[in-house]
Order: C-alpha cells, then sequence, then structure tokens
C-alpha cells in the first residue's frame, strides 16, 4: 500500500544508515588515523540519507506530477508554458532538498556529534574533521541547512595556518547553504523532465530550456566559490591568496591559478 512504500520504506532504510553508525561509531577511538575513515562515513551518510528520501518522494511525486502538468497548461499556453513549468520544478526542488538535508544532516549529526575526538573541532553550526599528514592540503563541505559537516586536509601534522585558512572557505560553504543550493538546482532537472514529458506541447519547447537548466548548478557552483574566497581574503587579508597558492602547489603543483587544471579552473 502507498503507507508502506512511501512511509515505512524511508524509515527502514534510514534506521539501517543510523544502526550502523550507531554501532561503528561507538567503538570509535581518539586515534587520529580514524579522522579519514570517520570523514568519509560521515559524508556518505549525509548523502546516502538524501538520495534515499529524495528518491522515495519523488517515486511518491510521480502520481501527481501529470495532475499538476496539465494544471499549469489549462492556464498557460506555450511557448510560456515550458517556462512556466521550468519555474515549478524549481518551486518543487528547493524546498525538498532542503527539507532532506536538513533531516540528513540531523540523523548524521546525532551521530558523528557524539565521537569526542582531537581531530574533530566544532563551531556554532558545524563539524570539521581535520586529516592531519595528509599529501596535499584540500576540504571539503557538505550539509549546511542545520548543521554542516567539513573535512580538512594538510599536510603538517598539525592544524597550520593554511589548514585554518582552508576552514574559513569551507565553513562559509556551509554558513551559506550553498551545499543544499546547489543540489536543488540540480535536481530540479528530473522534476522538470518529468513534468514537460507530462505535456507533449511543452516538451517541444523544452529543448529551449535544457541549456540554461544544465548550466545553472555550475554557475552556482562559481558563484558559491567566489562567495567562500572572499570570506576568507576577509578573515587573513592578503595572506588569503598564499594560502590558495599553497593550496594549488600541494594538489596540483602549480604555483598559479591560470596553471591548474581545466577541471578546478572551471568549478573554482
Amino acid at each position: 500500500c502507498i503507507r508502506d512504500r512511501y512511509v515505512a520504506l524511508p524509515i527502514f532504510w534510514v534506521g539501517i544508515i543510523y544502526v550502523s553508525l550507531h554501532s561503528y561509531f561507538m567503538n570509535l577511538t581518539e586515534k587520529s588515523k580514524y579522522s579519514g575513515r570517520l570523514s568519509f562515513i560521515a559524508f556518505s551518510a549525509y548523502v546516502s540519507i538524501i538520495i534515499v528520501i529524495y528518491a522515495i518522494i519523488i517515486m511518491a511525486l510521480i502520481h501527481y506530477i501529470p495532475i499538476m502538468a496539465s494544471f499549469v497548461s489549462h492556464i498557460i499556453k506555450p511557448p510560456l508554458l515550458t517556462y512556466a513549468l521550468l519555474a515549478v520544478s524549481y518551486a518543487i526542488s528547493f524546498p525538498l532538498i532542503f527539507a532532506v538535508s536538513a533531516i540528513a544532516e540531523a540523523i548524521t549529526y546525532a551521530v558523528i556529534g557524539r565521537v569526542d575526538a582531537p581531530f574533530i573541532a566544532r563551531g556554532s553550526n558545524y563539524l570539521a574533521i581535520w586529516l592531519l599528514g595528509y599529501p596535499a592540503y584540500g576540504g571539503m563541505a557538505f550539509g549546511g541547512v542545520y548543521k554542516g559537516f567539513t573535512t580538512i586536509k594538510t599536510v603538517s601534522d598539525g592544524i597550520d595556518d593554511v589548514g585554518r585558512g582552508i576552514l574559513v572557505h569551507e565553513t562559509q560553504h556551509v554558513r551559506g547553504r550553498h551545499v543544499p543550493l546547489i543540489l536543488s538546482s540540480a535536481l530540479a532537472l528530473p522534476i522538470y523532465i518529468l513534468l514537460t514529458s507530462s505535456v507533449r506541447v511543452a516538451s517541444n519547447y523544452a529543448y529551449f530550456t535544457y541549456p540554461f537548466i544544465a548550466l545553472l548548478p555550475l554557475i552556482l557552483f562559481r558563484v558559491c566559490e567566489v562567495n567562500a574566497d572572499r570570506a576568507m581574503f576577509r578573515a587573513y587579508g592578503g595572506k588569503a591568496l598564499d594560502y590558495m597558492l599553497a593550496v594549488l602547489k600541494s594538489a596540483y603543483g602549480v604555483t598559479s591559478t591560470e596553471r591548474a587544471p581545466l577541471a578546478s579552473r572551471i568549478t573554482h
């Protein structure tokens, strides 16, 4: 029945993820060698919970999407209908992803937040996991609606200035809710495809909007990176550029942004 498919199923899988995390981290010691594993599990848990809940919600919405598309098509005619359905897809995706992200963060933090180890730093709205003695500098942020997570990689055996600069950059992604923002724009695409496929006349004009919906996540990614870089510049002034170049040198062996790999220059 519908209750079993769309209520019991997500509760079951989220429960499995929570119990697995709880069993693992109750045996976690304070040795720093576990920091990489902790970071990987935290990221995997957050992403897997999002995928499970999002997929099940989309399955539930499939029954109503044709009705929504038909309703909009009776009010707005082509070619404006295509753009109206595009707006509807974002109107569904953004609150949906923000809500699902908040649930994933709460469940993940319920376990990760209980771990007391020297490689963990806590802020007002983030939890940072330090990977000390890593081959190259780097960082990653995920979450941020309720409680975000960051992974900070540093080549030294302690928390150095470059690592602190990376922490400022990554926590700005958390404070700015950049991750759910980008995810919302990216996952609007499957909803848009479902909407336009339900109205044949709209699908004939859909190719006009595909370039926009495909490029928007990349544009938002670049905007969010600039915002995070500005936060690091406000905190460290001219030293922020030195920290960024140190990251490039350790990660790619280059000393300028122009010589960074193409993928890095496109996204950052």
